[in-house]
């Protein structure tokens, strides 16, 4: 996503002149996983670009419930801090919530580069164990 800043600088004559500079969050990277059903999950988000730490990361449902809501009980959000130019939030799906695949949200505020509420989608896909009974 491009954020575009106004900016000033003084000329040779000293006379104030501004012009336009676009500041880059050069990369959101999603992990999708596929997990075996009903076992924990973990998906995540990267964004890089950064010289300060997010002002705000959350998690959402396909339904855009927050995941930290006292009716969605189980989730485990780490929001991660600035390592050197990227930042990596993780959710953590409970065991009771990963029977099906879902796509959940990372959303979050850059001050830096004036990004609110920037969502991109993450997919957790499940699978399950079986076995094939040969029939003779």
């Amino acid at each position: 996503a491009v954020v575009s800043t106004q900016s000033g600088h003084y000329g040779r004559d000293g006379a104030e002149s501004s012009y336009s500079n676009q500041i880059l969050i050069s990369e959101v990277t999603t992990v999708n996983k596929e997990q075996l059903t009903g076992t924990e999950a973990t998906i995540s988000c990267t964004v890089a670009g950064l010289t300060q730490a997010l002002s705000n990361v959350k998690w959402t449902t396909s339904t855009n419930a927050d995941v930290m809501t006292p009716d969605l009980q189980g989730y485990t959000v780490d929001q991660g801090s600035l390592e050197g130019a990227t930042q990596t939030t993780t959710l953590t799906i409970p065991t009771d919530k990963n029977n099906d695949d879902a796509t959940y949200s990372c959303v979050f505020t850059s001050t830096e580069h004036t990004a609110v509420d920037r969502k991109t989608a993450v997919s957790s896909k499940v699978f399950s164990k079986f076995s094939k009974l040969n029939d003779k």
